[in-house]
């Protein structure tokens, strides 16, 4: 290390140099420029005892340029006779005709816009050096040929020519000491322009010191009352470099500040682009919010629910899952999440799977309006607080193809690697979360017993139930009319309510005056989607409407995804487009970045999939089925199996006695290249509404027709799933009792006519009387 007296107890004056240029790089773009360097121009990296002829600091620039640094304090001046002033001219002329090579790169010459040559002096270094010489270089800087430099040289006064014709000297000496026989004039001019004096003063009320400090508590520290101990740490880490020939970058110096607890702000890139991503989740915020309150007589009803409360609780111990049926009030729960959370001072990130179409990790940054150089998860190991923060993901199972998910869990496994800081809050539909292995694994571990499900543990989550007793309670002192309407359906009806989505269904249609007796007659949930697509579509008799819902349908499907842009429609949109948003059944949402479109999506994911089921599956016509079986379509039952589930339940409820379920039934599942997670979704169906015997009688008099062997495979399917859900859920799906269904009965019936059949589905059924 060069020499030089300490400035404070036990520091030189070259680790105060390297701390400072060290503030520089942790600063950014907000530090002053240095030695010319544009202002758009960072420094990113400090070295020191490099290999370079200019060993004593090496600092990298963010355009790849780099600053030779000597380092002298103390006595100097420019004179031939001043050894420490010839030594760090000898060491200039060495790095100009070696120009730079770095570790896998050819070498190249040093290059005035973006390479520097500095002589750093102290304070207490004469004028003659520090500014003197510095006004001297500064002057014939701008001298890019010999002509500009003879004539600048002219104007010189006597003092300066003399100082000129030293330096000139100095550099013409070492040449011929260094058997550099190729330097010439125009080159030493070349080498002064890329020559500059820089001045640092230390002391207890030194320039550089105050400049630190002040650096340090405006652009990089979150508390800035803490600038002291981050400059006294900073001389601690560059003080190992030298003995080791080592060095930092932005990220290294970050780093060493979190260690000793002191958080940097992120740097002026990264603020633009979370900015970027703050805009972002603010429009993902928008299109959640419906779903944390209902409208009712143009006023906003909220429901307090106390599982936010937990989910608060829980989340500041670690990534969790909310989970829960379809419709149950997990984005709402995520947006009282966010809400609260936010208002406490965290920071919060929200993404909306069902508005997103990435199935990429490159199509997700560009979605969130990221520019080309910015990763997601760089950008979040960037974002540093004082606070807690939260990745809230809604609807992760949104992302129903195999490759949407995928992506999005190799990003929050990223994530939580990289930006631990970040804990990542996910909603996800029961059924996904059962079938699907790798969330299961992402969440893995333990929740508090409250608020849970028997059948996810060992995973983190959080289970929203129905409304409780209370909740409702709340909800009709505030919307007495749709409370009053609740009493007078029938019990089926009043518990399909306790589903949040239902209810808000109820209430649109109780607000829109619909004739009471139609509600009286809703037994499930299908008759109400029914009912309010009725008063929604079909009510309002238009063919140009419904033509235009059935391609936004169509469009959806085939890529895959809840929304499509307003582009993508071929049918003209002019009215009916806003009529439906009118009507509060599809959400047009604004553009996010300048030059996009309008998104189009379904006001919530429920209604896609009813659409789906109404407007293209229909009655599952033998066309539908090949449809569903081809080889190219593999992830379509995956991605749109809701629907499929949806269409099946229509046409169980279509007719008493099941028969057109029954009909679909059996070439749905003998349909050779149907994947089996779509051939089971008849008998899991099946196995929720079966009631009574009668139910199946028209599969049981199939068994001695020719597809007496597909009618087997649907029945085992049938009893298998009546299993699996009582294992689930005992008391939602109980095999005997009072009020359960009447599966004893049909194991009798099975076991005196059919027992070739069905033998082993029986016996797996009486195995779990008590």
């Amino acid at each position: 290390m060069s020499g030089g007296a300490a400035t404070t107890t036990g520091t030189t004056f070259q680790e105060n140099v390297a701390a400072w240029f060290a503030c520089l790089v942790l600063a950014d773009v907000k530090a002053p420029p240095v030695a010319g360097l544009p202002s758009t121009v960072a420094l990113d990296a400090v070295s020191a005892e490099t290999i370079q002829p200019v060993d004593d600091l090496k600092v990298r620039s963010s355009d790849d340029g780099q600053l030779f640094v000597q380092v002298k304090a103390g006595a100097l001046s420019c004179s031939a006779k001043n050894e420490r002033f010839v030594s760090a001219f000898r060491q200039f002329v060495q790095q100009f005709h070696s120009g730079y090579t770095s570790y896998g790169n050819e070498r190249r010459e040093l290059d005035q816009s973006r390479d520097r040559l500095i002589l750093v002096v102290s304070g207490d270094t004469s004028d003659m050096i520090k500014n003197e010489l510095r006004a001297l270089l500064d002057t014939m800087r701008p001298c890019s040929d010999a002509a500009a430099f003879a004539e600048t040289r002219m104007g010189l006064s006597a003092p300066q020519k003399k100082q000129l014709e030293i330096v000139e000297g100095i550099v013409a000496e070492q040449c011929t000491l260094l058997n550099i026989a190729t330097n010439s004039p125009e080159q030493t001019q070349r080498l002064l322009r890329l020559t500059y004096v820089l001045s640092l003063d230390f002391g207890t009320t030194g320039m550089a010191l105050r400049e630190a400090h002040a650096l340090l508590k405006e652009s990089v520290l979150f508390d800035p009352s803490r600038s002291d101990e981050a400059w006294n740490l900073l001389i601690t880490t560059v003080r190992t470099f030298a003995p080791s020939r080592m060095g930092g970058d932005r990220s290294y110096f970050r780093g060493v500040l979190q260690q000793h607890g002191l958080i940097p702000r992120p740097n002026a890139a990264a603020e633009a682009a979370i900015r970027v991503l703050k805009n972002r989740s603010a429009s993902f915020e928008l299109h959640i919010e419906p779903f944390s309150e209902i409208i009712f007589r143009g006023e906003k009803v909220h429901i307090d629910r106390p599982v936010v409360l937990h989910l608060i609780s829980e989340a500041a111990s670690g990534g969790i899952l909310v989970t829960g049926s379809a419709g149950a009030g997990k984005s709402g729960c995520l947006h009282e999440f966010v809400r609260k959370v936010s208002s406490s001072g965290s920071d919060v990130l929200l993404l909306a799977v069902d508005q997103l179409a990435a199935t990429t990790f490159g199509e997700l940054d560009r979605e969130l309006g990221l520019p080309l150089n910015r990763d997601l998860v760089d950008l979040l190991s960037e974002w540093s607080g004082p606070s807690p923060a939260y990745l809230v993901i809604d609807a992760l199972d949104a992302a129903r193809t195999t490759h949407g998910l995928t992506a999005l869990c190799g990003r929050i496994d990223q994530i939580r690697r990289r930006a631990p800081r970040w804990k990542v809050i996910a909603s996800v539909r029961e059924f996904d979360l059962r079938h699907s292995r790798e969330i299961r694994q992402l969440f893995a571990g333990d929740s508090a017993a409250e608020h849970t499900k028997d059948e996810f543990q060992g995973v983190r989550h959080i289970y929203v139930t129905s409304l409780t007793d209370e909740e409702l309670s709340d909800f009709g002192g505030k919307a007495r009319d749709v409370a009053q309407a609740r009493l007078s359906i029938s019990a089926e009806f009043q518990e399909l309510t306790r589903n949040p989505f239902n209810l808000r269904l109820l209430t649109e249609l109780v607000d829109r005056n619909v004739d009471t007796t139609r509600l009286t007659r809703v037994r499930t949930q299908v008759g109400l989607l029914d009912l309010y697509w009725d008063d929604r579509v079909d009510k309002l008799n238009d063919e140009s409407l419904r033509a235009g819902l059935t391609e936004c349908v169509h469009r959806m499907v085939a890529r895959r995804s809840l929304s499509l842009l307003e582009s993508e429609l071929q049918q003209s949109h002019g009215s009916w487009l806003s009529r439906l948003a009118s009507v509060t059944l599809l959400n047009i949402s604004k553009p996010f970045l300048p030059g996009s479109e309008r998104q189009i999506s379904f006001v919530h994911n429920i209604l896609y999939d009813y659409a789906v089921a109404r407007l293209l599956l229909k009655d599952l016509p033998e066309t539908v089925i090949e449809w569903l079986g081809q080889t190219e379509n593999q992830d379509l039952l995956l991605a749109i199996r809701p629907s499929v589930v949806l269409a099946f339940q229509r046409l169980w409820h279509a007719s008493d006695d099941r028969q057109a379920f029954w009909q679909r039934a059996i070439p749905f599942v003998a349909k050779p290249s149907m994947r089996l997670i779509g051939k089971i979704i008849a008998a899991d169906v099946a196995a929720i509404e079966f009631r009574q015997v009668d139910d199946v009688s028209p599969l049981l008099s199939k068994l001695s027709s020719p597809e007496s062997e597909t009618v087997g495979t649907v029945l085992r399917f049938t009893l298998q799933a009546a299993i699996a859900h009582f294992q689930q859920d005992p008391q939602r799906f109980p095999l005997w009792g009072a009020s359960a269904p009447d599966w004893l009965g049909l194991a009798a019936l099975l076991s005196e006519r059919h027992a070739s059949v069905a033998a082993w589905q029986v016996r797996n059924l009486l195995a779990h009387l008590p």
